[in-house]
């Protein structure tokens, strides 16, 4: 949405109305685009999609977005302002081949609500206490944390869809009030003795048992080992932090004793360079310090600072209200589109954090149809299923669901949160019988440690409903931060987007079928970087502990000036390429003036 109001234009009250033939009013398909976090420009985001999209579709011959341009219309509700969009017309470049209809792309833009962030040290106190989740984990039962167990057993490869549904059905049952009161243990052990005597309802053979029972301790291996790998990953975070804090306290040591202990004699500059010569350690922990703090602390509050306000449930909290207007502006977007006589037909895309946004006013906009009765719900559903695609890329909602929600262990409590949420296997995006309506595709690298495979919003009843998970890649060598803020460089990313948003392609995954992994894949490079990668972090704060235990504050210094070169290095080199332009159009000028 936006502010941007046209004034209205006088028509003289002489002019006549001049009849014409009705026409019917031109149908089009909508893209809806969720940005992520961060500092997002309005339109910014938005308009790289498109450019991307045309910018491929030319690479590869395949035509061009027409008539690329900007305009408003009216809100549905009237107190709201206009809404803003691109629109453009594919034509595609084969002779005899006509136009498509219109495409118009809008953004629902978020950021000023979070704008400001959350203060360095909250977002600090809040990523120490993620660190006890894993920890908690290991001594959940086995019945809790339903909807996480049930995603890891998708996960497992190699088991076929037949096995894969009994276990579904099975756990189904074991996590329900009945199982409970003849199977009281909250082991996994107890699990196992519930397939070993048949289910419940499931009725398992008798031939099917033991091999069900060998799946289900892979199962729990997995379990396990994810435990172990998320317990490893923040501890190595919360170990950064404590060392980025020690050398805060290093630094000030420093200070201190520089202020106590040395004198300055002379006030010329070459005695403040002898001055800065004798305690260069000194003085170079504190300028290094200087350049990796304000970045540490921007990012920390301004991208982290989104996820903090976003993961904020529980309505008691002050931080829930900025949530609350977030998922309000994402809905409203969706609901112009949903409830547009003239839009025949959505495309959701969307980023990082935006990924869980979109879903989840996807469904909310879903659970309250549901308060409609007779024909208000018929029409209403009939809206919601123009949309058909959801394509996300960067998306955390698997780590967002194990890391921030909560779940008590009451059954009927989480049957409850469960239900009213919905998931893949709830309108829209499928019915109760097992039926797809949204083909959901994502996109994921390796090297971006804050996307994944999405198994978590699986449904409970039916495992065959599944998000397409397509592993794409930006090179060999792995490079966390332009892996996720590079997406649309990905010509796999982009190829299955124009094919969703102009040919409509859809193919939901079954389980006897998986996507094909992108070309380009660094699968067998990946692990050992990603090990090599957790070992250095290891080996530097291991020896940035052992500086701030024994205070070597040269040692120190050295570390970190090489930290502050691997930000600043690229820095420089981008500005020097930019400066180098502008001093090319300047020389140009200059030429064009001497002429004169």
């Amino acid at each position: 949405m936006t502010s941007l109001e046209i004034p209205a234009i006088p028509i003289p009250a002489t002019t006549a109305p001049v009849a014409h033939e009705a026409r019917p009013r031109a149908k089009w398909t909508g893209v809806l685009f969720v940005h992520g976090m961060g500092s997002q420009r309005r339109f910014g985001d938005v308009s790289a999609l498109v450019e991307a999209l045309d910018r491929r579709a030319r690479t590869d011959g395949q035509g061009e977005f027409l008539d690329i341009d900007v305009k408003l219309e009216p809100a549905r509700h009237p107190d709201a302002p206009p809404v803003t969009y691109l629109e453009a017309r594919w034509e595609h470049q084969a002779p005899g081949l006509h136009a498509f209809k219109p495409y118009r792309f809008y953004e629902s833009y978020w950021a000023p609500i979070t704008a400001g962030g959350v203060p360095t040290l909250d977002v600090i106190k809040w990523l120490f206490a993620q660190v006890a989740k894993p920890l908690g984990s290991f001594v959940t039962a086995w019945r809790e944390k339903a909807r996480l167990r049930r995603a890891i057993l998708l996960g497992l490869s190699g088991v076929n869809p037949r096995d894969l549904t009994t276990l579904f059905e099975a756990y189904d049952e074991y996590e329900g009030q009945p199982a409970r009161d003849a199977h009281r243990s909250e082991r996994f052990r107890g699990f196992l003795d519930y397939l070993r005597a048949g289910g419940h309802q499931a009725g398992i053979p008798d031939s099917d048992r033991e091999r069900l029972v060998a799946i289900a301790r892979r199962w729990h291996r997995a379990c396990v080992r994810g435990e172990a790998g998320n317990l490893l990953v923040l501890v190595t975070i919360a170990a950064a932090l404590l060392v980025v804090t020690g050398l805060i306290a290093l630094t000030a040591t420093g200070l201190i004793a520089l202020r106590e202990g040395a004198t300055l004699h002379g006030r010329s500059p070459l005695d403040f360079a002898r001055y800065i010569k004798d305690h260069k350690a000194t003085f170079a922990m504190l300028g290094s310090t200087a350049l990796l703090l304000p970045g540490l602390g921007s990012g920390l509050r301004d991208y982290l600072g989104d996820v903090v306000f976003w993961t904020t449930y529980e309505e008691t909290q002050t931080r829930y209200d900025k949530r609350r207007q977030i998922l309000a502006e994402v809905r409203a977007c969706l609901a112009h589109l949903v409830n547009h006589p003239d839009c025949e037909r959505i495309v959701v895309v969307a980023h990082s954090l935006g990924t869980a946004i979109a879903v989840d006013a996807i469904l909310a906009e879903a659970r309250d149809a549901r308060a409609l009765q007779g024909a208000a719900f018929s029409e209403q559903l009939l809206n919601q299923r123009k949309i058909t695609h959801v394509v996300t890329y960067g998306s955390p909602i698997d780590k967002i669901h194990y890391f921030f929600e909560r779940d008590p262990g009451q059954h009927r409590y989480h049957r409850v949160v469960e239900d009213l949420r919905g998931d893949i296997g709830t309108e829209p995006f499928g019915n109760n019988n097992g039926r797809p309506w949204i083909h959901w595709l994502n996109f994921w690298d390796r090297a971006d440690f804050i996307s994944g495979t999405l198994e978590s919003p699986a449904n409970r009843i039916h495992p065959n409903l599944r998000v397409d998970n397509v592993e794409v890649s930006g090179g060999v060598l792995l490079n966390p931060v332009r892996a996720h803020t590079h997406y649309l460089d990905r010509p796999a990313v982009l190829d299955a987007l124009l094919e969703v948003i102009l040919r409509r392609r859809t193919g939901h995954r079954v389980l006897e079928r998986t996507i094909p992994v992108a070309t380009g894949n660094p699968r067998r490079w990946a692990t050992p970087q990603l090990v090599g990668a957790m070992t250095f972090v290891w080996l530097l704060v291991g020896t940035l502990a052992y500086c701030i235990a024994t205070v070597s504050i040269g040692l120190a210094a050295g570390i970190t000036l090489g930290l502050a070169g691997l930000v600043i290095i690229p820095t420089l080199i981008g500005a020097a390429s930019t400066l180098g332009a502008k001093l090319a159009l300047a020389f140009e000028w200059l030429r064009a003036l001497l002429r004169l």
